[in-house]
C-alpha cells in the first residue's frame, strides 16, 4: 500500500507538533510506503527531518510560483470557464464543485497567463461591482490577484502529486484543497487530519494583523471556500478530538464522516525522569515562539510567580517568528524576568522535560499538543489553556485548565503547584498513567492502518 502525504507549511519543513506527528507515524507504520508532497512558502526550504527507509519520494513545491511558461497556450474555453466558476466559489466563500473536470491532462496547461485573459478581467470587474463597489478597486484588484494565483498554482501543483493507492492530507488549507482535487480527478480516496482549528486559526491570525477590511474578508472567504471543498471530497475527516467536531459540521463536514483518533507518543522514550528534590523549580514551556502559543501571557504570569518564589522559566522551542520573539524579549525586559526566563530554542525536549517540575501551555488555540501528551508521559503536572482539545485531556487529577490570556490565573495555579509537593507527585502519577492507556503511538497508528486499508480496498465514502 503506498500513502501520500499532503502537508502545507509544515512536515518535513518545519519542525512542531504536526510534523512530529507525521514523521511519527511514518517511523511505526514502516509496513507502509510513503510520499510527502509538501507546500511551502518558496519551495526551496531545507528539510528538518531525517528522510525514513519507508519514505520513497519527498516533492516539494512552492505556494506562488515566481515564472510563467513562455509561450503558454490558450486554455480550452471549457477549462476556462470551469477556472472562472472556481474562483468565483473562493471568493464567496463556497465551496468549489471539480465534477467538471475529467481530464487530468488539463491540468498542465494551469498557469497564471490565464490572469491576462478577457474571461479572468470580466469575472473580477462583474464581482467588484455586485460586492465591493465601496473599497478602492485597487485593493480589490491585487487582494483577488493574489489568491488567485494561489488557486491556479494549487490546481497545477496536484500534476506534481505521486500517485498513491490514499492520500492523506494534513490540513484542510490550501493541502486539503489538492487532496480534493486529487481525489475528484484520479478517484483516489482521500483521508484528512484536521489536527488544528484551521478557520478559528485563521480568523486568530487576521486579528493580529492591520490590513485593508477588504482583504480581510476575502482572505477569511478563500480559507473557507478551501476548508469546505476539503471536507466535500474527503473520505474520512480525523480529528484529534471531538471539539473539533462542530466546526467541521459547520463548515460542511457529512458527520457521518468523521472519526476521532487520539494523538499518540512514544511512551516508551517519554518516561519520568529521576527525582528534583531539593532544587530551584523551573517551569517548562514547550512551543515554537509564535503569537498562537500565547508565550507573552506566560510572561505576565512568570513576574507574579517569580514575585513569590525563587523560580525559572524556560521556553523550549524553535523562533518561528522573530517579530513576535523581539516583543517576548522587550516584556521579559520591561519586567525584571532576564535572570529568570529564558528562550532555549529548538532542542532536545526529552532532556528538558527531566529538568523542570512544571509543564504549561498558554496557547490561545490548539487541537491536541504533543508536548502536552509527552510532559504527561514523563510524569509533570501541567498547566494549560482550556482550549481545542485540551479540556479533553487535562482532568483534575493530571492538571489544570485556565482560561487563555488570562496571566492571574495561570500564575495562581504554577504557584499552587509550587507550594504543595504531595499535590505535584500525585498528577505526576497520574499524568503517566492518563498518556500510557490513551496516548500511545502503536494505537493511533495502528487506528490509521484501518483507514487506510479500508479505503484502498474499495470502501470508498463518495
Amino acid at each position: 500500500m503506498r500513502v501520500c502525504i499532503i502537508s502545507e507549511g509544515s512536515y518535513p519543513l518545519v519542525r512542531g507538533g504536526l510534523s512530529e506527528w507525521a514523521h511519527l507515524l511514518i517511523k511505526t507504520l514502516e509496513d507502509v510506503e510513503f510520499d510527502v508532497f509538501s507546500i511551502a512558502p518558496t519551495g526551496e526550504e531545507e528539510q528538518l527531518y531525517e528522510k525514513l527507509p519507508n519514505l520513497n519520494k519527498i516533492v516539494i513545491v512552492p505556494l506562488i510560483r515566481s515564472n510563467v511558461p513562455k509561450g503558454s497556450p490558450p486554455l480550452p474555453k471549457a477549462l476556462s470557464r470551469n477556472l472562472a466558476s472556481f474562483l468565483r466559489n473562493a471568493l464567496c466563500g463556497k465551496s468549489i464543485d471539480f465534477d467538471t473536470i475529467n481530464k487530468a491532462q488539463w491540468l498542465h496547461l494551469v498557469n497564471k497567463e490565464w490572469l491576462n485573459s478577457r474571461r479572468y478581467w470580466d469575472l473580477i470587474v462583474d464581482f467588484y461591482q455586485v460586492h465591493y463597489p465601496e473599497y478602492p478597486f485597487t485593493e480589490y484588484f491585487w487582494t483577488v490577484f493574489s489568491l488567485c494565483s494561489i488557486l491556479l498554482d494549487s490546481i497545477y501543483s496536484t500534476y506534481q502529486l505521486p500517485k498513491a493507492d490514499v492520500y492523506h492530507s494534513l490540513n484542510v488549507g490550501i493541502g486539503g484543497f489538492v487532496g480534493a482535487l486529487a481525489k475528484a480527478l484520479y478517484g483516489t480516496p482521500l483521508i484528512i487530519t484536521d489536527q488544528g482549528q484551521y478557520i478559528k486559526e485563521v480568523h486568530d491570525y487576521l486579528s493580529r494583523h492591520d490590513m485593508p477590511q477588504i482583504q480581510r474578508h476575502q482572505l477569511i472567504k478563500f480559507c473557507e471556500s478551501m476548508v469546505k471543498t476539503s471536507y466535500k471530497y474527503a473520505d474520512w475527516v480525523v480529528p484529534p478530538c471531538h471539539s473539533h467536531i462542530p466546526i467541521e459540521r459547520e463548515m460542511g463536514a457529512d458527520p457521518d464522516k468523521i472519526r476521532v483518533i487520539n494523538n499518540g507518543i512514544d511512551c516508551d522514550r517519554f518516561r519520568p525522569g529521576p527525582p528534583r528534590n531539593g532544587r530551584q523549580p523551573m517551569i517548562g514551556c514547550f512551543a515554537r515562539v509564535v503569537p498562537i502559543k500565547g508565550i507573552t501571557t506566560l510572561i505576565r504570569a512568570a513576574r507574579t510567580v517569580v514575585n513569590k518564589h525563587q523560580a525559572n522559566f524556560v521556553v523550549v522551542g524553535e523562533v518561528q517568528d522573530k517579530e513576535y520573539y523581539r516583543q517576548c524579549q522587550g516584556l521579559v525586559d520591561e519586567l525584571g524576568l532576564r535572570d529568570n526566563f529564558r528562550f532555549i530554542g529548538h532542542a532536545d525536549a526529552l532532556e528538558w522535560y527531566h529538568r523542570v517540575d512544571v509543564s504549561v501551555l498558554p496557547s490561545l488555540s490548539e487541537g491536541v499538543p504533543y508536548a502536552l501528551l509527552e510532559s504527561m508521559s514523563c510524569g509533570l503536572p501541567c498547566v494549560c489553556t482550556a482550549v481545542g482539545g485540551v479540556p479533553e485531556i487535562i482532568s483534575t487529577d493530571v492538571g489544570y485548565t485556565v482560561p487563555p490570556n488570562d496571566a492571574d490565573s495561570l500564575s495562581e495555579r504554577i504557584c499552587e503547584l509550587l507550594e504543595n509537593e504531595g499535590l505535584r507527585k500525585r498528577l505526576s502519577q497520574r499524568a503517566t498513567e492518563v498518556a500510557n492507556e490513551k496516548y500511545t503511538i502503536g494505537e493511533m497508528a495502528s487506528e490509521f492502518r484501518g483507514l487506510y486499508e479500508g479505503v484502498s480496498n474499495g470502501s470508498s465514502r463518495i
